[in-house]
């Protein structure tokens, strides 16, 4: 059975607990676990705190940081009045998953 090769797509650090802990914990025992968080949650400026809060969480979660990506993407800015154009979504997300053989 080929390794399973799972991505978690979100949109800011503590997404991957707040929504996805109790999946998370489930699959990753089985599992190769990437997350990949759209934005470093940057509005308050907090982004690079917020970025290592991501991977310590994913870590406590079981997944091995290097597999825990967050982008500063000019177009993905977080803010309540920011709108992302979801052609660059899908060009990053169609790249991390070719890269990484992402299969589920």
């Amino acid at each position: 059975m080929r390794e399973r090769k799972i991505l978690l797509l979100i949109a800011h650090p503590d997404d991957e607990c707040m929504f996805f802990g109790p999946s998370l914990l489930e699959l990753v025992p089985k599992n190769k676990i990437h997350v990949l968080c759209l934005s470093i949650g940057n509005e308050s400026g907090l982004g690079e705190i917020r970025r290592k809060e991501l991977e310590a969480s994913c870590v406590t979660l079981g997944i091995d940081v290097e597999n825990v990506s967050s982008l500063d993407h000019q177009s993905l800015q977080d803010g309540p009045n920011n709108s992302w154009d979801s052609n660059v979504i899908s060009t990053i997300l169609d790249d991390y998953v070719n890269k990484n053989d992402i299969n589920m």
